[in-house]
């Protein structure tokens, strides 16, 4: 999600802009390089007038990552069921583990 003020008197504040500055601070921010997401979803965006009648905009935007894991092959959903799969199966081994230590005593 990526969250932007920015004066609508501006003549860079295009969607296309923003959606540059948001992969770029979020790159710098984070760490995440979310440039082979091709799809932003314009979320909502906010109007409002300052106290000094400046006119401001922020604008939030989500990158659709499932249409980028979908595109280089990735199946996040599927690695996720793995995961838990593996630690539902841990979790029942150490429940059964304590039912035996109970049974002993």
């Amino acid at each position: 999600v990526y969250k932007r003020q920015v004066s609508t008197q501006s003549t860079w504040a295009t969607m296309d802009t923003l959606k540059k500055t948001a992969l770029r601070t979020t790159k710098e921010m984070l760490g995440i390089d979310l440039s082979a997401c091709k799809k932003w979803l314009h979320f909502v965006s906010f109007e409002y007038s300052r106290c000094t009648g400046d006119k401001s905009q922020t604008v939030v935007f989500i990158p659709d990552i499932w249409a980028h894991f979908a595109a280089e092959g990735l199946k996040p959903c599927n690695q996720v069921k793995k995961e838990e799969k593996e630690v539902t199966e841990e979790v029942e081994e150490e429940v059964e583990k304590k039912k035996k230590k109970k049974k002993k005593k």
